[in-house]
């Protein structure tokens, strides 16, 4: 019975999670959501060479809304008020709770296929703790050979890559 390693039970999980449909893209759908909201924002004349995709790219600071990711904009200038910043998280507060919840629901499929894969010590026993996944198990005879480092050319990329670095000598 071959036992596992631990980077194959990280390969299982990926190809376990790989197989798990993606999260949306929800940085785009927000950023869809929130613009009509900021383009009233907007002063007037900002907004016609916001609208003018030929002039967009005179405007030469993103604003990112929320701060910390989820949707940018391209803008010059972003001195908002707290209440336009309110009216923009009225749009897109309830989008950035789907995506967390999306998130968090993903991570939970992962931590309970992890905790599987690392409560079983063989092949064997994960094939036979999860039938419904045993496709991502290689059979045993797969099995990656554990005494051997895979060598084949390490030194010349590490040499290609300027190893080893010529120290100069110390003066006296």
């Amino acid at each position: 019975m071959t036992r596992l390693t631990n980077y194959e039970r990280d390969a299982y999980i990926r190809n376990v999670m790989n197989d798990v449909p993606k999260a949306q893209d929800w940085s785009e759908t927000i950023k869809k959501a929130i613009e009509p909201v900021f383009l009233e924002l907007l002063d007037p004349k900002v907004r016609a060479v916001y609208k003018d995709k030929n002039l967009r790219s005179n405007l030469n600071r993103w604003f990112y809304y929320p701060p910390n990711g989820g949707g940018s904009i391209c803008l010059f200038g972003s001195d908002f008020s707290r209440e336009q910043l309110a009216k923009l998280d009225e749009v897109a507060g309830p989008l950035q709770l789907q995506a967390k919840e999306e998130r968090k629901k993903r991570a939970a499929l992962e931590e309970k296929v992890r905790a599987l894969a690392y409560s079983c010590t063989t092949y064997a026993k994960l094939r036979e703790a999860m039938p419904e996944f045993a496709k991502y198990v290689p059979d045993d005879a797969q099995a990656v050979c554990k005494t051997l480092p895979a060598t084949a050319n390490i030194l010349q990329d590490f040499v290609a890559a300027g190893w080893p670095v010529k120290k100069e000598k110390a003066h006296a």
